[in-house]
């Protein structure tokens, strides 16, 4: 959030150095920013700034300095609650809003915006002297869900991703057919999380104290039940007790879900086990965990 006297900054570190100093600090979202994503291969990242911010920025990469460069942005003024990358896209997910964007190498000039001061006094931009490409964007067709707020996305593949809503509504986006957005399912909650793990092919969705795994045999069929009970086998759910969780990440053997309680909590084979680890040092929500 933006502090009274500080402009919002995105900050990269170097994970093989003690230092808490960052190697780069990145100071063009205005407001505040929602989200950051590293591409797969790590050569761009991605920083979407609050609807008052209005803008997506993908930067460039230094793999030897870490340094960032703008690559290329756009404007993008819808209230965003997730961003992920899905192979050279990036999918933005939020309230009636489901956009794909392309990374490319277009040449056109993108919007640019005058940056301020928490005084008011107009700062010098820090773009490129060169041309930044435009992030073109697409959005995708809701159908029946185009009043639906969406909670989280994740992606599969290169060319699929899975979406989810604040209803627990389960839809699957495949860029191959027209970036259509099918609804295949429901979990019977609020989701606010999502994982993939993609070497055991099964997704993790998390909301309000419930925790359900769904194979990506049943999410590319569109043919697990809506609202089913617990006894789909495609389906496997955990109670994970009142807390909200705000993030989940898999890794081959494990998972680990992070709540509104400040608890970690570590599931493996796809169960939950009964107890959490309360870390002194989350005093305040933990929005992520990778």
């Amino acid at each position: 959030s933006l502090q009274t006297g500080y402009l919002p900054r995105v900050l990269i570190f170097n994970l093989q150095e003690s230092s808490d100093c960052p190697l780069v600090i990145l100071n063009e979202h205005t407001f505040g920013v929602s989200a950051v994503a590293f591409s797969p291969d790590n050569r761009y990242l991605a920083s979407i700034g609050t609807p008052n911010d209005g803008f997506l920025y993908v930067w460039s990469i230094n793999p030897r300095t870490g340094a960032a460069r703008l690559h290329s942005s756009n404007k993008c003024t819808s209230f965003i609650r997730s961003m992920v990358w899905m192979g050279n896209s990036i999918i933005t997910v939020g309230t009636r809003h489901v956009k794909v964007w392309r990374v490319d190498s277009g040449q056109s000039s993108s919007p640019s915006k005058q940056r301020f001061s928490p005084e008011g006094i107009p700062l010098p931009s820090t773009a490129q002297s060169t041309a930044i490409r435009t992030l073109a964007g697409r959005n995708c067709l809701l159908g029946v869900l185009v009043e639906t707020t969406f909670s989280c996305v994740t992606s599969i593949s290169e060319d699929v991703a899975i979406v989810c809503s604040e209803k627990g509504d389960v839809c699957l986006l495949d860029d191959n057919d027209g970036q259509k957005l099918i609804k295949v399912g429901h979990v019977g909650f609020a989701v606010t999380c999502i994982s993939a793990n993609i070497a055991r092919r099964f997704v993790c969705v998390g909301g309000r104290g419930r925790m359900k795994t769904i194979g990506f045999e049943e999410l590319l069929k569109g043919n697990f039940l809506v609202e089913s009970p617990d006894t789909n086998s495609g389906l496997s759910s955990s109670q994970l007790g009142s807390g909200t969780l705000y993030a989940l990440a898999s890794t081959t053997e494990i998972c680990i879900a992070v709540n509104s309680e400040h608890a970690i909590l570590v599931s493996k084979n796809n169960l939950v086990s009964q107890g959490s680890t309360p870390l002194t040092a989350h005093r305040d929500p933990v929005l992520g965990v990778r």
